[in-house]
C-alpha cells in the first residue's frame, strides 16, 4: 500500500520538499537528557517541534548513569568527536504512543528507513 500524498503549503521550499520525504518514516530523536524517542514522523512546525506516532522511549538505565558519574565521564565519543550510542541492553524502554517533542530539546534526528504504511 502506497503512503498517501503529503500536504505541502503553496510556498514550497527546498527544505519543505526534503522534510516531506520523511513523513511516515521511522525516526530516532535524541533529546537533551539523552533519552531517545523512536516513532513515525507525522509533522513538524516552524518552531521545530516534532510529532511522532507509535513512539517508544528509550532511557539509559539508572545503574549505567551512576557508573558514568563515578567514572566522571558524560558521554562516549568516537574519533570524529560524535557521541556514540550505548548498546541496546543499556536502555529501558516504554511505549508512549503519540508525542510532541519540543524543538528546543532536540539534539539529533536520525531516519531509520521503515515506512508507516
Amino acid at each position: 500500500m502506497a503512503a498517501p500524498e503529503v500536504y505541502c503549503p503553496r510556498n514550497v521550499t527546498e527544505s519543505i520538499t526534503e522534510l516531506s520525504k520523511y513523513i511516515y518514516k521511522k525516526l530516532r530523536v535524541t533529546i537533551e537528557d539523552r533519552r531517545e524517542l523512536v516513532g513515525y514522523f507525522m509533522c513538524i512546525d516552524k518552531a521545530k517541534n516534532i510529532i511522532l506516532s507509535g513512539t517508544n522511549e528509550y532511557s539509559i538505565k539508572e545503574e549505567i548513569l551512576e557508573q558514568e558519574k563515578e567514572e566522571k565521564k558524560e558521554t562516549t565519543t568516537n574519533k570524529e568527536g560524535k557521541v556514540e550510542r550505548l548498546p541496546d541492553e543499556c536502555y529501558d524502554c516504554r511505549f508512549l504512543g503519540l508525542v510532541l517533542i519540543p524543538g528546543k530539546y532536540i539534539k539529533k534526528v536520525e531516519a531509520m528507513s521503515i515506512t508507516y504504511f
